[in-house]
């Protein structure tokens, strides 16, 4: 029987090889995705042990992570405290801020790096930082700069270097040295170093306060013991840590991200493999068909039917472990390609070598092999039920029945309704909800698998008509549902990716489109200034003041975001510059109270949240300020639900004044600003414009741009979708490939015959061509009506008031690539049908 199974694997090497090529692509995302974290991860850990090289103790503000605000700093009183600690040798106190200080070219603009713009305090052991030319600051109006802005001036020592400041003050300096900072190889940003008093100033507009401090012990002296001294010295208001602590920290928190990205990967894994294996099904389903007689040989001559189980599923774990070597040895080559990627744009990263993880070899050949297994399980057994009597020529079986087909796709189509039924309401509230949601889906999909043979005949027949203007194209679409079962799984491939991807797209075009409507319907500024991306990053404060100084500008309001701890929770709240200028530019409207005005102990909340929260006007909200203290704010008014403002609304001033001390520390995110009545917007956004050439990372948009490039911010969404799209094909391809292959060995002796009454080659191609099309059609044309079905069925119960939006664009792309697919999976078979031997294939049994 071994001998027997290693000739038949040996026989059929090209269908198993397309089929490989699913399990190929699973595991070398799998092993991918292992290595690329792997790599990642020994390269941070030598960088953070280079970091962390020789640091005793470091002290750093503590994070209060249930409530928020401005952390507490160090004075010179703390420091004191410190040096005052027995077996401390030195303490050098810290100070740093990136893209609030601007360096300014020689030609009296901002000059532009695609890194960052650093500012900090000289301090004589500065890790990582050398001292090339000229000497260290001495006084306030002198700095250190790095080699790059040195270069990029360019500037000597003693040349004068002026700044731009955070309130757009100008402020001229010498160049009293230029340093190498080895710790940045790689990245392009300008670093300025500074005395302590002048580096406060421009960060804190205040002297005596620093952001950290790195403590030295003295010879003989455990580092242990000396942070537990410091930290009993300072109290519970700082983080007190040795330099092996620190670097531990920083690890986790970098394998945690590194988690994530291993976690978006895998999902590209479970896709592949999931579709894959209904190719994997049908190639075995047809290895077994072609090998009929042979097993029914096998049984006459005294094999039993667990030799034949056996025999199939020893090729299949063949196929399993030569498919999952070879994607292992991919997938190690891509992780190492992607590491290379993202070591040259994480700033010091240099790897060193490729990193296997056992967990990677393990998992793919267990994953690889056993998904090919389970796979070639219901063939095997249908393989064990064939009957000696077929080798003796008896004629095959009748076609089974579908009864019992229909009725479990029933029953399984109406437990995933009741899921989805349950899900959605339940999705607005848990995370819980999504997974009965997710299961309800799939029992959908499982039960169009289930009658997916049935569907066959009346859906092939309608496709067929559009494409069977011949004969050979007739014949085409009769022989696509000769077989309905095995079109049926040729086509679940297909039908299942485009499904669940049309859900996607349906849901993501609707949410699009909700977003545009609402912000179009309410939103009232002409123009917003803010990051290139919105919402990621922040504008400097003094920047809407100069706005709104321009000639045509009617109004400037300022949107920006804190965190902030409210009823012990930490929430994202907006902090606005003028309530009523707010309230007119994003087209805010009041349920309750009012909101054109904010006292100093008042805030808004939209509608939404009041009703989560059980607030009500004049209610009173206590907010943690992050040092311990509370503040107790009172609802003045409640708002509509807003695309632009939501949640919480505060007031800029009284969170200056009061808590925390944002005064020197930008939070907006966006100015929006309208154009007086008579005032020219293209005039005014010119002037705008104008103003933002000295803001690097700062952009200005119309009101319609806006609301594109916001609405449009699922567009990457869109891209996975395109991608796993593109997975779908591939592996569908390679699906429709078998199927035709095996049927042009199976219709050989009438393929002749059809040849011998005057069917041309060219006509042979055409028949075969239209078969394979009319496959993939059916696949995407089932899967594009379940996609969008299920697509417009969750965003009714789960969306509220957000339009249905059909994504006729995917569909007509989706039918094309079917198409496409099914015309280029018929190539190999087609010509192969065609240049048969017309005697032998007549002759054929």
């Amino acid at each position: 029987m071994l001998r027997a199974t290693l000739r038949s694997l040996l026989a059929r090497k090209l269908r198993l090889l397309t089929s490989m090529f699913a399990i190929v692509l699973s595991v070398a995302f799998l092993s991918a995705s292992f290595v690329l974290t792997e790599t990642l991860s020994t390269g941070f850990t030598r960088l953070v042990a280079s970091f962390t090289e020789g640091l005793d103790v470091l002290v750093s503000p503590r994070i209060d992570r249930t409530s928020a605000g401005e952390p507490a700093y160090l004075d010179d009183a703390d420091l004191a405290a410190i040096r005052a600690v027995p077996g401390v040798a030195s303490v050098q106190a810290a100070v740093g801020d990136h893209d609030q200080v601007m360096a300014i070219g020689r030609d009296g603009r901002v000059l532009l790096t695609s890194g960052s713009h650093l500012v900090g305090n000289w301090r004589p052991a500065l890790p990582g930082v050398t001292l090339r030319a000229g000497r260290a600051p001495r006084a306030a109006t002198e700095v250190v700069i790095n080699r790059r802005l040195a270069t990029a001036g360019p500037f000597a020592p003693g040349d004068a270097l002026t700044v731009r400041d955070r309130d757009g003050a100008r402020r001229t300096f010498t160049v009293a040295g230029i340093a190498t900072d080895d710790q940045r190889q790689g990245d392009n940003s300008f670093s300025m170093y500074f005395t302590d008093a002048t580096a406060q100033d421009l960060v804190f507009g205040q002297t005596g306060r620093y952001q950290g401090a790195l403590v030295d012990a003295t010879p003989g002296t455990s580092v242990n013991r000396l942070s537990a001294d410091v930290r009993s010295v300072l109290g519970d208001r700082f983080e007190v840590s040795t330099g092996a602590e620190r670097g531990t920290e920083l690890l986790e928190t970098v394998r945690k991200s590194l988690d994530s990205v291993r976690q978006g990967l895998l999902g590209f894994v479970g896709f592949a493999l999931f579709i894959g294996a209904f190719l994997i099904l049908n190639t075995f389903s047809i290895i077994v068909a072609q090998r009929l007689r042979e097993l029914a040989l096998l049984r006459a001559v005294g094999a039993s039917r667990c030799q034949i189980i056996g025999s199939v599923l020893t090729e299949a774990v063949a196929t399993g472990l030569v498919a999952s070597a070879i994607g292992l040895a991919v997938g190690v080559g891509l992780g190492r390609l992607g590491a290379d990627f993202l070591a040259t744009r994480i700033e010091s990263l240099t790897l060193s070598g490729v990193s296997v993880p056992a967990t990677a070899v393990v998992t793919s050949f267990a994953v690889g092999t056993g998904v090919t297994v389970l796979a070639a399980v219901l063939p095997a057994l249908r393989a064990s039920r064939t009957s000696p009597v077929v080798a003796m020529g008896a004629p095959a079986a009748p076609e089974r029945p579908m009864a019992r087909r229909l009725v479990a796709g029933v029953a399984v189509g109406a437990c995933g309704a009741g899921l989805l039924a349950y899900g959605l309401p339940a999705a607005e509230d848990s995370d819980s909800g999504l997974w009965w949601v997710l299961a309800g889906v799939v029992a959908v999909l499982l039960a169009l698998i289930l009658v997916m043979p049935i569907l066959v005949r009346p859906v092939t027949g309608l496709i067929g008509r559009i494409l069977a203007w011949s004969a050979p194209g007739k014949l085409g679409r009769r022989n696509a549902a000769r077989q309905p079962r095995r079109t049926a799984t040729t086509a679940s491939a297909m039908m299942i990716s485009i499904a669940l991807i049309t859900v996607l797209g349906t849901i993501l075009k609707s949410e699009i489109a909700q977003t545009g409507q609402s912000m179009d319907r309410t939103m009232r500024a002409d123009l917003v200034v803010g990051p290139e991306r919105w919402n990621h990053g922040t504008v400097r404060a003094g920047l809407r003041d100069q706005i709104a100084q321009i000639p045509g500008v009617a109004s400037a309001a300022a949107v920006g975001q804190v965190t902030a701890a409210i009823g012990g929770r930490l929430h994202q709240v907006n902090v606005v510059s003028d309530a009523a200028d707010v309230a007119r530019a994003a087209g805010l409207t009041a349920v309750a109270g009012r909101i054109d005005r904010l006292g100093g102990t008042e805030i808004l909340v939209d509608q939404d949240t009041a009703d989560r929260e059980h607030l009500r006007i004049g209610d009173p909200i206590p907010i943690g300020d992050g040092r311990g203290e509370t503040h107790d704010y009172t609802v003045a008014g409640i708002l509509t639900p807003n695309a632009l403002v939501t949640g919480f609304v505060l007031a800029l001033p009284p969170v200056e004044t009061g808590w925390p001390a944002y005064a020197r520390f930008p939070v907006y995110s966006q100015l929006y600003t309208e154009v007086d009545d008579g005032a020219d917007p293209a005039t005014v956004r010119d002037a705008i414009a104008g103003l933002l050439a000295d803001e690097p990372g700062i952009t200005i948009a119309t009101r319609q741009q806006f609301i594109g490039e916001r609405s449009g911010a699922n567009d990457d969404g869109l891209i996975v979708i395109q991608l796993l799209t593109l997975l779908a094909m591939v592996i569908a391809a390679l699906g429709v490939i078998n199927t035709l292959a095996l049927s042009v060995i199976e219709r050989t002796r009438e393929l002749g015959l059809l040849r011998a009454i005057g069917l041309r080659r060219a006509q042979v191609i055409r028949m075969v061509a239209v078969e394979s099309i009319v496959i993939s059609l059916l696949g995407a044309v089932v899967g594009l009506g379940a996609g969008v079905g299920l697509g417009a069925t969750i965003i009714t119960a789960g969306m509220e008031q957000a339009p249905i939006i059909i994504p006729w664009d995917m569909a007509a792309t989706y039918l094309i690539g079917a198409t496409v697919v099914g015309l280029l999976a018929s190539i190999a078979p087609a010509v192969r049908a065609a240049r048969l031997n017309v005697l032998a294939a007549v002759a054929y049994e």
